[in-house]
């Protein structure tokens, strides 16, 4: 009965393998435990028949094959039972997994809204377990959704709070955080670069960055490189300029794209204002030239003032011409103290009517003190000179006129010492060309000796009247030699209207050297109708000579 216990205990706890121990059995026990023996070993074959199809089923879906299944058919009663359950506990768990697969598959499709069935019982797990994938899957694509809004703002600083999430979401997070961050990184250096080219600073460097992050480089490089190859075209086309080359331009067939496009708009820009500079230039070397008339083309926008310049210039051109005219036209018809307008201009032009009427005055105040001296001249007055401090013609006129005035000066003091009686005057030339004071000293010699001989002759006459009362042939022959006497005294009186001739010619030699010192004032022609003046004073008091030798020849 023990063993019996043992087998029951055994049985009980599914072990089918324990077997009764027949070795101390006897008779009728011995008979009952074989026979349990017996029982137990038919009983062992379809469990263990179960057992290796349990096995082998799980075997197979250990492969993969999740479709296998127990052989129902190869049991029967209660072991056929078992195995239809036993698959379809399976086939349960099969399609529960398949259900939570396909909603799985259509999770990593996309499509985070797939549903699945809710699950009885202890299964809801797998309810909760999709849930949160689900979640997390959409959280994780909300908070990089906007993460994406928030930069597209131009707020780059957001990410992903990896704080929301655990384990490799988080990590997913976390990397996608890294990633941007790392793309930003990159993009700030570039950006700073190009900050550094924005400001002029086109040798600012950036880093090698590694793999296919280098096409950066590469574009940065591209970029400067146009930068400064356009930079260079262009100051080399500024250096030609300046030394006068205006033809150079930016060679628009080593860029491309808006860098060619912005050459070509620099060449443009500056053959335009080349262009409008040549035909302003044009339109003012026809000024230069005396054509004031010539055109400008209008043009447009802020270049205008070109045109407002040019018209300005023609203005003042037209302008200080007519006022140069104008004084002209007065200085020919004799007006010499018109004055040019000099409020009427500004800057050059104003000075240049000042510099015509300070050079008329320069002109005209030489002019006016000789005309002034010759005027007194004329009158009688030989008291004045010209005394004002001048140079060039000016001066050669200021002598001319004061050596005039000298000559008529010495000629008038002689003339009337002469009409005095007084020949005893020792007058000398002022130079050898002063044929006025050579012929008044040739004219003094002679009427001294005139003179003399009158005395002579006088002399002789009241020797001649003392010796009438002795003799009439010493009257006759006194008569005679009276005669004889007076015949000298014509004789000298002839000489002496020679003499008085000569000074006749020596005035009109005088009067010539007048006009010629007129003619060295140019414009002063009134100046020499004055010393015409003189001279023919002089030829009056040269005629009051005449008259006194007259008298003596009346005398004699």
């Amino acid at each position: 009965m023990a063993e019996i216990a043992r087998l029951e205990v055994a049985v009980t706890r599914g072990d089918l393998s324990e077997r009764a121990n027949l070795s101390f059995a006897r008779g009728r026990t011995r008979n009952v435990l074989v026979a349990i023996n017996q029982l137990l070993d038919s009983a062992m074959r379809p469990v263990a028949a179960l057992n290796d199809s349990i096995s082998e089923m799980a075997s197979e879906h250990e492969k993969g094959d999740i479709d296998a299944v127990m052989p129902t058919e190869a049991f029967q009663g209660s072991f056929a039972t078992l195995a239809k359950r036993v698959n379809g506990l399976v086939a349960s768990h099969i399609g529960v997994k398949k259900k939570a697969m396909a909603c799985v598959k259509e999770l990593s499709e996309g499509n985070f809204d797939a549903q699945i069935e809710q699950l009885p019982g202890k299964k809801a797990f797998i309810n909760d377990t999709i849930e949160t994938m689900r979640s997390n899957l959409k959280g994780l694509i909300f908070e990089m959704d906007r993460m994406a809004a928030e930069h597209e703002k131009g707020n780059i600083d957001v990410v992903v709070p990896v704080e929301k999430f655990r384990g490799d979401f988080a990590i997913m997070a976390q990397g996608v955080n890294s990633m941007v961050a790392s793309h930003i990184a990159v993009k700030k250096m570039a950006m700073a670069c190009f900050k550094e080219f924005s400001e002029g600073n086109f040798d600012a460097q950036i880093e090698q960055l590694p793999g296919k992050k280098a096409f950066i480089n590469d574009t940065i490089e591209t970029m400067r490189g146009n930068l400064k190859g356009l930079i260079s075209e262009m100051k080399h086309m500024s250096a030609e300029h300046d030394k006068g080359d205006i033809d150079v331009l930016v060679p628009v067939e080593k860029f491309r794209g808006d860098f060619a496009t912005m050459a070509q708009g620099v060449n443009n820009m500056v053959i335009s204002h080349i262009a409008v500079k040549k035909k302003a230039m044009a339109c003012i070397k026809e000024f230069g030239e005396g054509n004031f008339e010539a055109p400008l083309e209008q043009f447009p926008g802020k270049k205008a003032f070109i045109n407002d310049t040019v018209e300005t210039l023609r203005r003042n051109l037209r302008e200080i011409t007519g006022e140069i005219q104008r004084l002209i036209a007065l200085s020919t018809s004799g007006d010499l103290n018109a004055r040019g307008d000099q409020k009427r201009f500004v800057g050059d032009f104003a000075a240049l009517v000042g510099g015509i009427n300070g050079m008329l005055d320069a002109i005209l105040l030489p002019i006016a003190e000789g005309n002034r001296v010759l005027n007194l001249v004329s009158l009688g007055d030989l008291r004045e000179r010209v005394e004002l401090s001048c140079d060039g013609d000016h001066r050669r006129m200021k002598d001319s006129i004061n050596l005039l005035v000298d000559n008529l000066r010495v000629s008038a003091n002689l003339a009337d010492q002469i009409a005095a009686g007084d020949l005893t005057v020792n007058h000398k030339p002022l130079s050898e060309k002063d044929t006025l004071g050579n012929a008044l000293v040739r004219m003094v010699e002679r009427l001294r000796g005139v003179v003399g001989d009158a005395t002579v002759a006088a002399e002789n006459v009241s020797s001649g009247s003392q010796q009438l009362s002795s003799s009439s042939e010493q009257v006759s022959q006194g008569a005679t030699e009276q005669a004889a006497a007076a015949e000298q005294a014509s004789a000298a009186m002839e000489e002496m209207a020679a003499n008085i001739k000569q000074n006749a010619d020596n005035a009109a030699q005088t009067e010539k050297i007048a006009r010629q010192s007129a003619k060295d004032a140019e414009v002063s022609g009134i100046a020499v109708d004055r010393a015409v003046g003189a001279m023919q004073t002089i030829a009056e008091k040269i005629g009051i000579v005449q008259e006194i030798a007259r008298q003596t020849d009346l005398l004699a």
